[in-house]
């Protein structure tokens, strides 16, 4: 499913909004503009008609066909138990009463060490699963030794071997499925090679080393069933009833502000901004290189206008023509980086001071695009660098610069 929405900012700039639901398994929500997902900007840019649609599909961004945000539950369990409540219940986005999150906190600290320590009757189970896989790896190894043709021994060790993992991942044991012989040897080697340590250790270091095992296992186990189990109760209602609002907001029509701009002759666009200056674009595939597993497509652009021509390498991970903004946007970035910079600022502000390497590394980034900046400039003039770098495309003035390609 999707819908575009066409706005425009407080600016005068076209703010061009996709919202989208991937179908299958694993399909969620999007809603992103033609500066990301700045939901601030694309709310700020709606109209009256479209507002309450815009905040409603906002609100299930990267969330499954159930409303559930991506990881919420995994990442609400990690600050639960780092005590850090108040990101626990933003993370569950449902306006959770943070009373509620430090009573599930204590709630899973009791199950962890109160008077049926989970952790205390989990080590004892582990002590008693590890006397049973002893006991059955001595009559395998007997078998083994007298070349018996019977395949009980092996089969109670692997049994006990696989209840044994369950009890330290912490969780329940169920049943083992019928494993050929080969295979089931073959899981009793991965099991001892795994576990060397513990089962070299002595009787009277066991207890303390399985519950010191155990506790980080199943600290995590209980931190995210407590709050799984929330999420179900709490949670869970309130974001089907986000997801189901959101696929009837998709479900409706595109929409597009009749002020809008063309963005042809729109000079803030990049396609505006070339076609006020007189600039065309020639780009020519230059073939491709392999850089380890991935293919690295190689492309020479060319601006020309009446006063000059300016050309540049553009980079791809696909063989596919670069877009006019692709190149421009990539241009801005590494003009950008350097504008007003001297090289050793450059140098510490990107990174490239840790070694001499990376110096070096740097020293030649920063030499590569101050050419190519002073060769953009004579060819069309400050005047225009200065407007490419502060009035045009999407986030100005200033793009925020990445490290910079070669």
């Amino acid at each position: 499913m999707k819908r575009e929405f066409l706005l425009v900012d407080d600016e005068g700039r076209n703010v061009d909004v996709v919202a989208t639901f991937d179908k299958g398994e694993r399909g969620y929500f999007s809603l992103t503009c033609n500066s990301g997902c700045d939901h601030e900007r694309i709310l700020a840019s709606a109209t009256a008609e479209v507002r309450e649609d815009l905040e409603v599909l906002a609100a299930v961004h990267l969330a499954d066909r159930n409303g559930t945000p991506m990881h919420a539950i995994e990442n609400a369990a990690y600050h639960l138990r780092e005590h850090r409540f108040r990101e626990a219940a933003d993370l569950l986005n449902v306006g959770s009463d943070i009373r509620e999150i430090y009573e599930l906190h204590a709630a899973s600290i009791m199950t962890l060490m109160g008077p049926s320590s989970v952790i205390e009757s989990r080590t004892r189970q582990v002590i008693a699963q590890l006397q049973v896989v002893q006991q059955a790896k001595t009559e395998f190894e007997r078998d083994e030794r007298l070349r018996e043709r019977i395949f009980a021994a092996p089969d109670r060790l692997y049994r006990a071997v696989k209840r044994l993992e369950d009890l330290l991942a912490g969780n329940e044991p169920g049943l083992s499925q019928r494993t050929a012989l080969h295979e089931q040897k073959k899981a009793i080697a991965a099991f001892e090679k795994t576990n060397a340590a513990l089962l070299k250790k002595e009787p009277y270091q066991l207890t303390s080393y399985v519950k010191d095992r155990l506790t980080n296992v199943l600290t995590h186990k209980v931190f995210r069933d407590a709050v799984r189990q929330y999420a179900l109760e709490k949670c869970a209602p309130v974001w089907a009833a986000r997801a189901e609002a959101a696929f009837a907001a998709l479900a409706k029509p595109s929409y597009r502000m009749e002020s809008r701009p063309d963005p042809s002759v729109d000079p803030k666009t990049f396609e505006g901004f070339c076609a006020t200056h007189g600039i065309k674009l020639e780009v020519v595939s230059r073939g491709s290189s392999k850089e380890g597993p991935h293919w690295r497509y190689h492309f020479d652009c060319t601006f020309k206008s009446a006063n000059g021509s300016f050309s540049t390498p553009f980079f791809m991970g696909r063989n596919q023509k670069p877009a006019l903004g692709d190149i421009l946007e990539s241009l801005q970035s590494e003009f950008s980086s350097v504008d007003g910079m001297d090289r050793d600022s450059f140098l510490s502000e990107m990174g490239y001071d840790g070694s001499i390497k990376d110096v070096r590394k740097g020293e030649d980034i920063y030499a590569t695009i101050q050419s190519s900046l002073a060769n953009f400039q004579t060819a069309f003039g400050e005047d225009v660098y200065n407007e490419l770098l502060t009035t045009v495309g999407d986030n100005p003035s200033r793009f925020a610069p990445p490290a910079p390609r070669m």
